[in-house]
């Protein structure tokens, strides 16, 4: 890794990808020289960047969205989870972390149509936040202030559902 200047005085990571001109960075940043993810998906000037930013706004908008309806789903599934039983736990977005009641499962609840469906939701929930923190960690201040935006909005419109 080639550690240059980047035009601004600004220092960042050559990620060793020949004369691609893409950088890694380490700290936040305006510049639009971005590559999102994928290596297909890049930020390079202002069309590109507001693309990427409604994308990244969406995707924080629908993770919103995925924790209210997994969260309506536990408290009208009657499943005995200690949420459902005692209310949110901490009053926080901790609904559906205390998923046993008293250790008494057996095997078929374990395969249930409501246990399997829960957990599916939960892993596309986690895959979306994995990704939306990968967003996050290209460290530019654009995605990063519409992701925070898409997902306030979406706590905004969901969030009192919960």
């Amino acid at each position: 890794m080639d550690h240059s200047s980047m035009g601004h005085g600004v220092a960042a990571m050559d990620m060793g990808h020949g004369d691609s001109g893409q950088v890694m960075w380490q700290w936040f940043h305006t510049e639009l020289n971005d590559t999102v993810i994928f290596s297909w998906w890049k930020v390079t000037d202002l069309p590109s960047l507001l693309v990427s930013c409604l994308l990244v706004a969406a995707a924080g908008f629908v993770l919103e969205w995925l924790r209210t309806v997994r969260t309506r789903l536990k408290d009208g599934s009657g499943s005995g989870l200690i949420a459902a039983r005692h209310g949110t736990m901490h009053g926080g977005d901790t609904v559906g972390y205390g998923t046993f009641s008293d250790g008494s499962q057996t095997e078929s609840d374990l395969t249930s149509f409501v246990h399997v469906r829960d957990t599916a939701l939960f892993g596309v929930q986690t895959v979306l936040s994995y990704t939306i923190m990968l967003v996050f960690m290209t460290f530019s201040v654009q995605l990063c202030t519409s992701l925070v935006v898409g997902t306030a909005l979406g706590y905004w419109v969901f969030g009192r559902q919960r």
